[in-house]
């Protein structure tokens, strides 16, 4: 690529590789000045969403891993340049080779070095495995040697793949099948130990130069993962270590359950490989051994035509007990041992697998013998059924690729000749496979009202789920808060999106106390405790309440009223004043006192904030002395009048306690 630089300092220099769906660059961080590798979405998978998720996947992976043998990620984005999106990674640059050419170029390794491989290996698995990823193309080619012989794993991105982007996929998945597990040959479940595996396959290359099983295409291959058996290394590499056999083999077993259950348990056998306890046992009366390879024999009237040379077939193993190959039988493992095999992994189509194969080498008619029955293929992954139509002798083609409610995606949903049918040998079966379900992209509901957010979800082909209320300070009454699946995320057609829809601001509810008989100062407490404004506080004389206390209030008790209610009160002067009878005060001698000095009291009266419509403001003055309480002064003052100032003369030792519109304000002393 020509000058691109990415994000403003990412320029691309040359191209170092290139895999399934990326090529990778080498470039420079023009802000850090340092090398670093850019790996880009081919073009031909930027409008497919899949692919987009999968490269996405790749940098979320690795980039929760901090481990010193895992490549690090830097940066990942998306830009647009001439015309072009280009979905990018940015990550450690790594001055080496692949594992696979130094294996091309090295193996079979010593068991020291394949250890220390491994081992680093492991180590990045474990520390994957720990993040719950699951790796799942662990291969020579995606893993990295520095001139240290340090091993850095890369490729975290390989997932499902089908789309309508990739029509022929399986081939590409396929080409790399040569390190997949048992289980990933089959479509099942996989997990940690589908790792191990393939690990226990890079071990077994490193050991002895080879892969542990070949074929002449794709599907022998995954057909030997799944049902034939392992050659040892060490068969292969006599000069192997017992105990390193053992680890690859372990890593190797078919059944997950006698695998290497985790990194850690491997590693513990790597670092004790040379002292390795293996339990010898007594060989049991069927004991493996090698079949050799049966070149087919021709029949009579073809002995004189030349013949092309048969391609080179897998080696696998077989019980001693079963009996000799007769040297006047060679077709023998193709009638008989071939067909076996495939019965164990075939599922649905064993029998129809035998009969045919069976028929085609008897004496029976050539149109009779060219005629193949169909088996079903719906529900089954494409290499599965590829690995049903190389065995019956027919082809399969996709013409298809649609959404489905029913089927995963990547099953077979329908196909042109129905089970039981039976076609020319060589003929085409087309098919129709699963996309999934189809998904959309949740809207954002938030502040619609329920009946918009309803139409909405009709709109993109989603349900209406529960609805919730609650209440809120940011959304309007009526209008909905929350979302569950929230905005953006992607789902099937057809999901229920529930909501939450607002009540509005939450209202506290106060139960109206009753003031009756309090001191016009505790009541004043009581209302500003409870959040509620006190109003007008009038003064009267009553015979029922004593002076200074409320004998009303405009709010009966009980009554639920909302916070910062106005409350007005009512405060008695006690009993009204009576004439005493006019009498002759005694003629008493005045009591001799020292006279005492008043001293003035002096309290500013400032205005409060003018709320809307009011023109004046209620000022009220409690005198205390001791536990005495005396109302002096409760009344209205202008705003128009401004800041005032209130002086009293009194005696020394009192205080004077300031209210204004029922707040308390200050406490004056002298």
């Amino acid at each position: 690529m020509n000058h691109i630089v990415l994000a403003g300092r990412y320029e691309l220099l040359d191209k170092i590789g290139e895999g399934g769906m990326a090529e990778v660059y080498r470039a420079v961080d023009l802000v850090l000045k340092r090398n670093v590798a850019v790996k880009l979405l081919k073009q031909q998978f930027v409008g497919d969403q899949e692919f987009i998720t999968n490269f996405g996947n790749e940098a979320q992976s690795a980039a929760s891993l901090n481990h010193p043998n895992v490549v690090n990620i830097f940066d990942v984005g998306k830009e647009e340049i001439d015309e072009r999106t280009l979905y990018y990674i940015v990550m450690e640059y790594i001055d080496g080779r692949t594992l696979k050419s130094v294996i091309e170029d090295e193996a079979p390794m010593d068991d020291e070095r394949t250890v220390r491989l491994a081992a680093q290996i492991a180590q990045a698995l474990k520390a994957a495995h720990a993040n719950h990823i699951i790796h799942r193309d662990i291969k020579p080619q995606n893993i990295l040697i520095n001139e240290d012989d340090e091993v850095k794993v890369t490729d975290f991105g390989i997932a499902k793949i089908s789309t309508s982007s990739t029509i022929t996929y399986t081939s590409s998945i396929l080409g790399t099948v040569h390190y997949i597990s048992p289980e990933q040959a089959k479509g099942k479940f996989i997990d940690e130990k589908s790792d191990l595996y393939s690990l226990g396959v890079v071990m077994y290359e490193l050991a002895t130069g080879n892969v542990p099983f070949d074929g002449e295409n794709a599907v022998a291959i995954a057909i030997s993962h799944i049902q034939h058996e392992l050659i040892p290394p060490k068969d292969l590499n006599p000069s192997l270590s017992e105990g390193l056999n053992h680890i690859i083999v372990k890593a190797l077993e078919k059944e997950t359950a006698t695998r290497y259950q985790s990194a850690d348990e491997m590693l513990r056998d790597l670092r004790e490989y040379k002292t390795l306890e293996i339990k010898e046992t007594e060989a049991p009366a069927d004991q493996t051994t090698v079949i050799p390879v049966i070149k087919d024999t021709p029949e009579p009237d073809q002995q004189d035509e030349p013949q092309p040379p048969s391609p080179p077939r897998s080696i696998y193993q077989r019980t001693a007990n079963q009996p000799p190959i007769a040297e006047e039988r060679p077709d023998f493992f193709r009638r008989v041992v071939l067909p076996v095999l495939l019965t164990l992994f075939l599922v649905g189509g064993g029998f129809l697998v035998i009969r045919g194969i069976l028929a085609s080498s008897e004496n029976t008619p050539a149109t009779e013998s060219r005629s193949v029955e169909i088996p079903t293929l719906l529900g089954k992954t494409l290499p599965e059924a590829q690995v049903l139509a190389e065995a019956n002798g027919f082809v399969i083609e996709i013409s298809e690729e649609v959404y489905s409610q029913e089927y995963s995606e990547g099953e077979i949903l329908e196909q042109s000749v129905n089970p039981g049918q039976s076609i020319q040998r060589g003929e085409t079966v087309l098919v129709k496979v699963s996309l999934g379900q189809e998904l959309t992209t949740v809207p954002d509901l938030l502040n619609l009202s329920l009946a918009d957010a309803e139409a909405r979800l009709r709109t993109d082909n989603l349900e209406m789920g529960e609805h919730r209320t609650g209440y809120s300070d940011t959304y309007n009454e009526g209008t909905v808060m929350r979302q569950n699946p929230e905005y953006g995320e992607r789902v099937p057609v057809g999901t229920a999106v529930s909501v939450t829809v607002s009540q509005g601001r939450q209202v506290e509810e106060i139960s109206m106390p009753d003031l009756r008989t309090n001191s016009q100062l505790q009541a004043i407490r009581t209302l500003q405790d409870l959040n509620l404004r006190v109003g007008q506080v009038d003064s009267e004389h009553s015979d029922t309440y004593a002076n200074n206390t409320v004998m009303r209030q405009s709010v009966a008790p009980g009554t639920v009223v909302d916070p910062q209610t106005t409350i007005d009160l009512v405060v008695s002067l006690g009993p009204a004043p009576t004439e005493p009878p006019a009498t002759e005060p005694p003629q008493t001698e005045p009591e001799q006192t020292e006279p005492v000095s008043d001293v003035e009291y002096v309290i500013p009266i400032h205005p409060p904030a003018q709320e809307e419509g009011a023109t004046s403001y209620q000022v009220h003055i409690v005198r205390v002395d001791g536990e005495n309480e005396e109302d002096i002064r409760n009344e209205p003052y202008n705003y128009a009048d401004g800041t005032q100032t209130i002086r009293i003369m009194d005696k020394p030792g009192l205080s004077f306690e300031l209210y204004i519109n029922g707040n308390f304000v200050r406490t004056i002393t002298h």
